[in-house]
């Protein structure tokens, strides 16, 4: 883990904002490695169920969607579970690609909520599969 990041991150007020890189593509389409995002510095008592929680994992920084508050317990957009008990460190309200931000408004929380749930009945379904790769990958496979 960058403990440079993991220590500025830390060091911000509550309410205080700050960019972060991102690695991985285990929210795509909504980040991709490449990405940064926007953090509003919060504890896990101010996420909601829906959304995107930096919290500080065993190894790095992660950056998923909150499926439970209490207990607060996060999920990639698959729906493969972190660890239990991860230390919250913000919310992501805001995602930057290229010259482009997009933000994050509280009313995706019930579909980014979903997500999860609907990936997991639906990652088991064939055509679904190709669709995803062909629009992951530019090709079928």
């Amino acid at each position: 883990m960058e403990p440079r990041l993991l220590d500025l991150v830390r060091a911000l007020a509550p309410g205080a904002t700050v960019w972060v890189p991102s690695a991985g593509n285990s929210l795509w389409p909504v980040i991709r490695g490449g990405d940064f995002l926007l953090v509003r510095r919060c504890g896990s008592d101010a996420l909601r169920p829906g959304d995107v929680a930096l919290v500080e994992g065993p190894v790095s920084l992660i950056a998923h969607i909150v499926a439970t508050v209490k207990p607060l317990s996060t999920v990639s957009i698959v729906g493969v579970p972190d660890p239990p008990a991860l230390p919250a460190l913000g919310r992501v309200i805001a995602v930057r690609r290229g010259q482009t931000r997009i933000a994050l408004p509280e009313l995706l929380r019930p579909l980014l909520h979903l997500t999860p749930r609907a990936a997991v009945i639906l990652k088991r379904v064939p055509l679904f599969q190709a669709l995803v790769r062909r629009i992951r990958d530019g090709r079928p496979r």
